[in-house]
C-alpha cells in the first residue's frame, strides 16, 4: 500500500472534477459532458476514434489509477438529450439504415432512394469519417425503446474552397413531426462548438425543404447566400444558413 494520510490530504486538496477513465488526467467538471460525465470520460477522448480509446486504456500503468473498462456500447456513445441517444453508427446497422435510406420521401433532398450497395458506401463514409474528423453522421435512438429512428451529425465538406462543417440529418418518415430533428440537430451543434472547437457551423439546404429551413431558424441559423450542388449530374440549388454560437 501506497499514499496513506499524505495521498488524502492531497486528494482533498484538488479541484472538483474527475479522472478521466481514458487518458488518467483530472479534469474539472466542465470538461465532462452527457454519459461522458457519467463515465467519466472527458470530452476531449470523448472525440477520439474507438481504438485509439481502447489503446489508451490499455497502456494505462498508474497504480494510483485503476480504469474501468467500457464496454463496445459505452465506446459508441456521443451525447443525449431529453429523449434520444446519439452514438456511432457501426456496421451491424446496415439493414436498419437501408430500411430508412430505400424509401424515396425519406431520401427527397437526394432525389433518389438508396439500394443495399449505395447504404454500405453511405455506412463505410461515416465510419471513415469518424477515424478523420472525430465525427460523421450518427445514430439516433429513442431513449425508452432503443429504436433507431435516423442519423443526425457534422460534417466536414467544402464551400467555394472553403473547408467547413455542416449539420445534417436524416429521420424515417415514421418519426417526422415529433421535434426530433430539431432536438437532435441542438445536440449536435452543442458538440459542434464545445467539443470539436467548431467556429462556424452551417447548414445548406434546398429552398423547397421547408422543415429543413424551419429546423435552421430554430438553431439561431442565418441565411448568408445560395449555390447551386452537382449531384449525380443533376443542379440542385441550396441556401447557405450559419450559426456562430449557440444556446442550449
Amino acid at each position: 500500500m501506497t499514499g496513506g494520510k499524505s495521498a488524502k490530504k492531497k486528494a482533498r486538496n484538488k479541484p472538483r472534477g474527475h479522472y478521466c477513465y481514458v487518458c488518467g488526467e483530472h479534469k474539472a467538471n466542465e470538461q465532462f459532458s452527457g454519459r461522458g460525465h457519467a463515465n467519466h470520460i472527458c470530452k476531449k477522448c470523448q472525440s477520439l476514434p474507438i481504438a485509439k480509446r481502447n489503446e489508451m486504456i490499455a497502456l494505462r500503468e498508474d497504480d494510483d489509477f485503476k480504469p474501468v473498462l467500457l464496454s463496445y456500447e459505452d465506446t459508441l456513445f456521443i451525447t443525449e438529450t431529453e429523449r434520444l441517444k446519439i452514438r456511432q453508427l457501426n456496421m451491424s446497422d446496415l439493414d436498419v439504415l437501408f430500411k430508412m435510406m430505400q424509401k424515396p420521401e425519406v431520401m427527397y433532398a437526394w432525389e433518389h432512394s438508396f439500394n443495399k450497395r449505395e447504404t454500405r458506401e453511405w455506412l463505410n463514409q461515416q465510419l471513415t469519417r469518424y477515424q478523420q474528423d472525430g465525427y460523421g453522421y450518427f445514430a439516433v435512438l429513442l431513449k425508452d425503446s432503443g429504436k433507431m429512428i435516423g442519423q443526425a451529425g457534422l460534417l466536414r465538406s467544402e464551400l467555394d474552397g472553403e473547408s467547413i462543417v455542416e449539420v445534417g440529418y436524416i429521420f424515417d418518415d415514421s418519426a417526422w413531426g415529433q421535434g426530433y430533428a430539431i432536438e437532435a440537430a441542438y445536440a449536435c451543434a452543442d458538440l459542434a462548438f464545445s467539443r470539436f472547437g467548431v467556429g462556424k457551423l452551417y447548414a445548406t439546404i434546398r429552398p423547397e425543404n421547408e422543415a429543413s429551413v424551419k429546423v435552421a431558424m430554430k438553431l439561431g441559423m442565418k441565411k448568408t447566400g445560395s449555390y447551386v450542388k452537382i449531384y449525380q449530374d443533376k443542379e440542385m440549388p441550396h441556401d447557405i444558413y450559419v450559426l456562430e454560437s449557440i444556446k442550449i
